[in-house]
């Protein structure tokens, strides 16, 4: 008699870089890998030179795999420290980073990685390796912004959601993530009809906002129900607004930034429309908050530094747009 080989682990995969940040990140992925009861990888990567170079290449070559062997150890020391008797390992990925973790995604439970990548891009949300990371990931994508956490943070789990299935993937996560925190779990639609969308079809037919968000309500708490039963303990809080996204985030301009960052990383097809419609939406958000704090800016010192990185965002989401083509 044989018995059944058990299949290996899903891990929680850090990917890190050298830089200011990724001390935060391993912490957080080792207090996310604890709460799941999964291992933690430490992965970094490194690309080699072609075969063929210089005797200095090769000798680059060796003191770079040296040090990024440190890097790794380094982290995972850090991750032990902040989980006693987590189970932590290390890997070097040779090639590409995005690559990597995408390759290693269909294997993970959960990849994080921090919202700038070597890219070259500072100012926009999020880095080039991130960006791909999150697009294209077959598991769950945490993209951790470093001391932007409130020091007491509201005990919430917020997941946008629509009427697609993608959406729905979101939503199963967000619940489990509720029930692992014991937290509210807030949903949010924007809900609009198509003489509105800025991605959808013209139409001359003017439709009534209270049917619509009435279906649309309809048709989440059907989904709900279907969840409340595997995750009984979990709040729901559902808000369905007939308005764009740029209304909501002008609304909460404050938190426009990570909302916009939240959702281009979010796990669903890649879709160009959508993309610049929000970066459109988080630039306005972003001009209607400077415009307001410039007006205090002589003032308040927080209000000119509000104002300033305001402007910032509004600059990187126009030339990520116009990259966009």
């Amino acid at each position: 008699m044989t018995s059944a080989v058990q299949p290996p682990e899903r891990p929680v995969i850090a990917g890190i870089d050298r830089g200011p940040g990724h001390e935060d990140l391993v912490r957080f992925a080792a207090r996310e890998a604890a709460l799941h009861g999964r291992p933690l990888q430490i992965a970094h990567a490194f690309e080699l030179p072609l075969p063929g170079g210089s005797v200095s290449d090769e000798e680059e070559s060796r003191s770079a795999a040296k040090a990024s062997a440190q890097l790794v150890e380094h982290y995972e020391r850090l991750a032990r420290e902040e989980v006693p008797g987590l189970s932590v390992s290390g890997e070097l990925i040779m090639g590409p980073a995005a690559a990597g973790l995408i390759e290693r995604s269909a294997d993970a439970e959960l990849i994080v990685i921090g919202h700038r990548g070597s890219g070259g891009f500072p100012r926009l949300p999020l880095g080039s390796v991130s960006w791909q990371v999150a697009t294209h990931a077959e598991c769950p994508v945490v993209v951790v912004r470093p001391s932007e956490t409130a020091e007491r943070p509201d005990n919430r789990v917020v997941v946008g959601v629509d009427t697609d299935d993608a959406s729905l993937q979101a939503l199963d996560v967000a619940f489990l993530e509720a029930g692992l925190r014991g937290a509210r779990l807030d949903m949010v639609h924007c809900a609009s009809d198509t003489a509105t969308s800025p991605t959808g079809a013209v139409t001359t037919v003017p439709v009534d906002p209270t049917w619509v968000r009435s279906g649309q309500r309809e048709f989440f708490d059907t989904e709900l129900g279907r969840r409340r039963d595997r995750h009984p303990g979990v709040e729901v809080n559902l808000r369905i607004e007939h308005a764009s996204p740029g209304q909501l985030l002008v609304e909460a301009s404050t938190g426009a930034c990570n909302t916009t960052a939240s959702v281009l990383s979010r796990h669903t097809g890649y879709d160009a429309d959508i993309t610049r419609a929000i970066l459109q939406a988080c630039a306005t958000a972003c001009e209607a908050c400077a415009d307001e704090c410039s007006a205090h800016a002589d003032q308040h010192e927080h209000c000119r530094l509000c104002a300033e990185a305001c402007r910032s965002c509004e600059k990187a989401c126009n030339e990520l747009i116009q990259a966009l083509g």
